[in-house]
């Protein structure tokens, strides 16, 4: 038994440490001017990446943002990470991780821009461009009748044009905090709402339809400018990897060693069962970047009994070809390595000969 222990504490050290070195960081040095990484290698698949590459002292951003292939232009990202620049260094090298597990034998679009600090001059006249571009935008939609005040569209479809043209106004910024334009609140829906049909005789007579449009397009401004509270950043480069490759990675097997019973018969409200340390190999139904939970933790799996199995009355069975009990079954991992197991033992009483194939005296039993 001190035998068959220590057999099963030597293979589960060796199953074990090749999963903790895979949690280990894979460097990623990355060449900006030819576009390729690791000299033109494939991206590792299903590993942990640190991205890796020299910087201008004046970048004080890196943004790498991961697509589908052939989908830079047209979809979600799938993946986005950021480094900023320290405060007070002058590095030029930055390392940032990628926390996402790339699938094997796939391409990915992979975008890396650069982004530098705007003077304050510099992000005020941005500030302007877009302030000018609303206000222009509120001019059309927001028309002055002999009687009343209209409006081109619904309040609602307005903010959203609105949010648009400070969105692509600030599309090449970025901001030191990290914020991005929320779009314009309510507070501009419901001044769009009131001045919506408005009368001019309802006005106060200390007002005009004038006014009250300088008076929106004021509050337009100021929610505006909390986008650029701080440091404000511009893209100044970016590079685009497209269709780049991964590696393919082999199919694993991983090793299975656990204790299991066999039951033999029932009879008489009683269960006949014997068991015994096994070990084998259990083949995945699935990768682990699978979709399916299921799937990830399902496998199927073959092996050996490591002792002959005992039942009632001494009743000893053995198994075919091997000389021990074989089984072939079906598993579902839990807390990473365990795994809850059941299928079908082959057995053989120990002296029947199954060496030229004669499996007549072979018996299939669950376990």
């Amino acid at each position: 038994m001190i035998s068959n222990l220590r057999f099963v504490i030597g293979i589960l050290a060796i199953y074990l440490l090749p999963t903790f070195a895979q949690a280990q960081y894979q460097t990623i040095n990355v060449d900006y001017e030819r576009t390729y990484f690791n000299e033109g290698q494939k991206l590792p698949s299903e590993s942990l990446l640190l991205f890796t590459g020299e910087i201008q002292r004046n970048i004080d951003l890196v943004e790498i943002t991961i697509f589908p292939a052939n989908k830079l232009e047209t979809a979600s990202s799938i993946y986005g990470v950021s480094w900023y620049r320290p405060i007070n260094q002058q590095t030029e090298k930055y390392s940032v991780p990628v926390n996402y597990r790339l699938k094997g034998n796939n391409q990915y679009d992979i975008s890396i821009a650069h982004f530098t600090k705007l003077s304050r001059n510099e992000s005020q006249k941005l500030s302007d461009n877009i302030t000018q571009g609303l206000d222009a935008y509120i001019d059309q939609v927001v028309l002055v009748e002999s009687k009343r005040i209209k409006l081109s569209y619904r309040p609602s479809k307005i903010r959203e044009q609105l949010d648009e043209i400070a969105k692509q106004g600030s599309y090449y910024m970025r901001s030191d905090a990290g914020r991005s334009f929320p779009g314009f609140s309510d507070i501009i829906l419901e001044s769009l709402k009131r001045i919506d049909g408005l009368r001019h005789d309802r006005l106060q007579s200390d007002s005009s339809p004038e006014e009250l449009i300088d008076a929106l397009k004021k509050q337009v401004a100021s929610e505006l400018s909390q986008l650029f509270t701080g440091d404000m950043l511009i893209l100044t480069e970016q590079r685009n990897f497209v269709n780049y490759p991964t590696d393919s990675q082999p199919n694993t097997l991983s090793i299975n060693v656990g204790y299991a019973g066999v039951i033999r018969n029932f009879s008489n409200n009683t269960v006949d069962y014997a068991t015994a340390p096994y070990a084998g190999l259990s083949f995945p139904l699935a990768g682990q970047l699978s979709e399916s939970a299921f799937l990830r933790n399902s496998a199927l799996s073959v092996g050996v009994f490591l002792t002959n199995l005992t039942f009632s009355e001494g009743v000893e069975r053995t198994g075919p070809l091997v000389g021990r009990p074989t089984y072939v079954g079906y598993g579902y991992s839990f807390l990473r390595y365990f795994r809850a197991q059941a299928g079908v033992a082959f057995l053989e009483s120990t002296d029947a000969d199954s060496s030229l194939g004669n499996f007549s005296q072979v018996s299939i039993q669950p376990f």
